[in-house]
């Protein structure tokens, strides 16, 4: 989940931003190193030091240097380090990473994002006494729109657009109703942390891909939906999609 927006986050701030130097890193994929950082004492240097060669393994020469010396000091190039998955390293290495974003803030390090599950948001913002921004979850509403707009951009239905009327359109929106509704009562989660997840909403869309083309041009105006729906069948679905 928040990889998709992190993702889509650097992207707008390098295309707002074309000087910034935006990296991104998945701690999770770097456990090794931060096992080794873990019996340092972390200064600035290091700091920079060990995301540039280690996180990011920049090349030795102009590279690396440039890094350096854009996080020592302001430079016409801003560096934008953003950090995913806290949450999926703690605890064994929460307080690395901790001594990590702290030794960071006192370099000329533009921007610092760090991203992790609300369960170690009070961790974060206690530390490193910032407030956090929270991502809200989807409305229904917020998931028929996202279901609907996914399946009208594939070719099947792009190839007719224009052919048929709003009618048709509306079938998309039906099927997109009764889904969310048999996913939900099957989830007992009243605030919406876990249904009203991107993700899953994505998850759903894919998974039903080609039973929603089956009945969009089908002649029926009501949608044929599963017999039942629950998480177990979603992964399921989602899986054999994949092979």
């Amino acid at each position: 989940m928040f990889k998709y927006r992190l993702t889509h986050l650097s992207k707008q701030i390098k295309h707002k931003f074309p000087a910034k130097w935006v990296v991104r890193i998945d701690l999770n994929d770097h456990t090794d190193v931060l096992n080794v950082l873990k019996q340092e004492h972390i200064y600035e240097t290091r700091a920079t030091e060990f995301v540039s060669e280690k996180l990011l393994k920049l090349k030795p020469g102009f590279e690396m240097e440039l890094f350096k010396q854009c996080c020592k000091q302001k430079k016409k190039v801003r560096t934008v380090i953003m950090l995913e998955g806290f949450d999926e390293i703690s605890p064994f290495y929460k307080d690395t990473v901790i001594d990590l974003l702290q030794a960071l803030r006192r370099t000329a390090v533009d921007q610092l994002w760090v991203t992790t599950r609300p369960h170690m948001r009070e961790y974060l913002e206690d530390k490193l006494q910032h407030l956090s921004n929270i991502l809200e979850p989807f409305s229904k509403g917020n998931q028929v729109e996202f279901l609907t707009k996914f399946w009208r951009l594939k070719d099947w239905f792009t190839e007719q657009e224009g052919k048929e009327g709003e009618v048709e359109k509306d079938k998309l929106d039906s099927y997109a109703e009764q889904l969310n509704k048999k996913l939900a009562k099957s989830i007992s989660d009243k605030d919406r942390e876990f249904a009203g997840t991107p993700l899953l909403t994505r998850m759903l869309a894919e998974a039903f891909d080609e039973e929603v083309k089956t009945s969009y041009n089908s002649a029926k105006s009501m949608p044929e939906l599963p017999v039942k729906q629950d998480l177990l069948e979603l992964y399921g679905r989602c899986i054999e999609r994949k092979k």
